[in-house]
């Protein structure tokens, strides 16, 4: 125990353990490792890791609570991507406010493609497609029709309906597959 009659040895001995320094506060190892509640060599092992280091002996408090918070933070950034339950709600907090800011993003940039014409909105798709295959639909049901007046001065009439009536079950076969499916089945033989 120290014997303390002086004033000035009171304060050299309080600066040799603890000590302001700008606006943080600098201690010495024994201070800092009661301060953070861990021993020496975990102060070290810190250090070892990337945690700041005041001089010799001696921890800026300030930065190596900033050093704490960013550990802990990829901490819980790896717990989130292994258990998502397993992090802090703060950490929840922050993964949350990230995955928002990346769907607004998308919101965004797909906003800005329609604006610039690089896309178009589904309901405009829908209602466009939708137009095109009734326009299809209408035209193949009458291509068998057609098909079969070119032929008939060239064939007797009973062989231009036969076949004007061929090509349009073709057809119907090929539409009503295509809106079930796209499947075709095998023909008959």
């Amino acid at each position: 125990m120290y014997k303390l009659t002086d004033r000035r040895e009171v304060i050299a001995l309080a600066r040799e353990k603890l000590f302001f320094e700008g606006d943080t506060i600098v201690a010495c190892t024994e201070y800092a490792t009661k301060f953070f509640g861990v021993s020496a060599s975990t102060l070290s092992n810190w250090m070892a890791d990337g945690c700041p280091r005041y001089a010799y002996g001696y921890w800026d408090l300030k930065a190596v609570g900033d050093y704490l918070q960013r550990k802990q933070s990829r901490r819980d950034a790896q717990a989130a991507l292994d258990d998502p339950e397993e992090i802090s709600l703060s950490g929840q907090k922050t993964l949350v406010e990230r995955d928002l800011k990346r769907e607004q993003l998308k919101a965004l940039e797909r906003q800005n493609a329609i604006a610039e014409g690089k896309l178009i909105s589904r309901e405009e798709a829908v209602r466009d497609l939708s137009e095109f295959c009734t326009i299809l639909k209408m035209s193949l049901q009458s291509l068998g029709q057609d098909l079969g007046n070119k032929v008939a001065p060239h064939v007797d009439v009973v062989t231009a309906r036969r076949l004007a009536g061929e090509i349009r079950g073709t057809i119907e076969a090929a539409l009503g597959e295509l809106s079930v499916g796209g499947v075709y089945p095998p023909p008959e033989e």
